[in-house]
């Protein structure tokens, strides 16, 4: 059966181990020496089976790389709010490593690398991520709405979010979503169309 983010994650981004064989990245070296991983032959093969033995070695072995991995990606979505000198960014992007996949993203928890070796997996994080997104932009349109009725000058108030992939409606239509949070979510993205 297809799936559309496993399809969307496919024809947007480079498998993950093609991405990390980039010189500029990590490059096959690197990996060899320094992470013990055997490029030749079946290097995709032999990173799923890495990280499935030692998951966190390799991850936290990823995340000196994420700026990198992630610099020339297509993200499920990715935004910003920025108010004079505050900035804070969010996104997610997935990678496939053969029918695994990696999701990096930055939220409130900060910059997060994971590894999943089902797709179930995978759309319960992503759900997360967006849930947690979601609960983000909410605060700071209230911060919004507070600033702006208590007269603040607010001409340098930003918040945006892009969406690559229609995570709410494939969420949704899955089941993982709830009709509350989908509510949540479109009254958000009708906030930010009209300001």
């Amino acid at each position: 059966m297809k799936d559309a983010l496993m399809e969307y994650t496919r024809a947007e981004n480079e498998s993950f181990f093609s991405i990390i064989l980039d010189q500029n990245i990590i490059g096959s070296e690197v990996l060899e020496s320094d992470l013990e991983l055997k490029i030749e032959p079946n290097g995709e093969l032999n990173l799923k089976q890495g990280l499935l033995v030692n998951q966190e070695f390799y991850l936290s072995e990823f995340s000196n790389y994420l700026y990198e991995i992630t610099e020339n990606a297509q993200p499920i979505f990715q935004g910003g709010c920025s108010f004079d000198s505050f900035t804070r960014e969010y996104n997610i992007y997935l990678f496939s490593i053969q029918d695994a996949f990696i999701l990096i993203a930055s939220s409130s928890d900060g910059d997060n690398i994971h590894f999943f070796d089902n797709i179930i997996a995978c759309q319960n994080k992503c759900h997360h991520y967006l849930l947690d997104t979601i609960d983000y932009l909410e605060i700071e349109i209230n911060n919004y709405q507070e600033l702006k009725d208590n007269g603040i000058d607010i001409t340098h108030f930003s918040i945006t979010i892009d969406w690559y992939f229609d995570l709410t409606d494939y969420l949704n239509n899955l089941g993982i979503l709830s009709e509350f949070d989908y509510q949540r979510i479109e009254n958000v993205v009708r906030f930010l169309e009209s300001h």
